[in-house]
């Protein structure tokens, strides 16, 4: 989505999130971490352009990111959050992998992994994307395939149904996860630019 991005007149901030690409890190926080370094670069973007408006879209682990982020103290500049596939809980989706492709029962390697966590990475798995959206004050879209083998498409619909501001679901047919944009890309960019370009007009004053 770069490329649209800019070409529809927009900048783009892109980010490698801890643990993946430059950035540092030994372990990922699954969006309970990363959402408290995404107000950092918030900030820096704000600096930059003092008048700027921003919307943060995040895929899959970003997408988590961004839902994780809804419920925070999030400064006047952010008008609208795009997340496209994300997941209800680290704990829930660990659970639906070990299900689909281990083909493991959740007990007893899930309370195990929850105890680790907690002990090891001071991690609570169980935060739960649900709840940071019902707290959400900023207008949100839900993106999602319906054919998603890794994060089931009844996540996006749970997060959707519990968000708390203003919102718009899309379930594109056919597409498996982070392939929405690829299977529908027209579609995709018509629903995307439409939310940004609305929400671009808001007075952050």
């Amino acid at each position: 989505m770069i490329d649209p991005i800019l070409k529809n007149g927009y900048h783009c901030l892109l980010i490698d999130q801890r643990h993946y690409g430059e950035s540092e890190g030994r372990f990922t926080g699954f969006g309970m971490l990363e959402c408290h370094d995404l107000l950092k670069w918030i900030a820096l973007v704000n600096d930059r352009f003092p008048n700027g408006k921003i919307v943060l879209y995040g895929i899959s682990m970003g997408a988590a990111t961004v839902m994780q982020a809804s419920c925070l103290a999030l400064p006047r500049s952010v008008v609208g959050i795009v997340e496209d596939c994300g997941f209800t809980s680290a704990r829930e989706e660990f659970a639906a992998v070990l299900k689909k492709v281990a083909h493991l029962p959740s007990f007893p390697a899930l309370n195990v992994l929850e105890i680790m966590s907690r002990l090891c990475l001071k991690l609570d798995i169980r935060s739960d994307s649900r709840d940071c959206v019902a707290a959400a004050r900023v207008p949100m879209l839900f993106l999602h395939g319906d054919a998603d083998a890794f994060i089931p498409v009844t996540m996006c619909r749970e997060c959707y149904d519990a968000c708390g501001s203003e919102k718009r679901i899309v379930i594109y047919e056919g597409a498996g996860h982070a392939q929405s944009h690829f299977r529908h890309p027209e579609q995709y960019e018509k629903d995307f630019f439409e939310f940004v370009a609305d929400k671009f007009k808001v007075n952050c004053a």
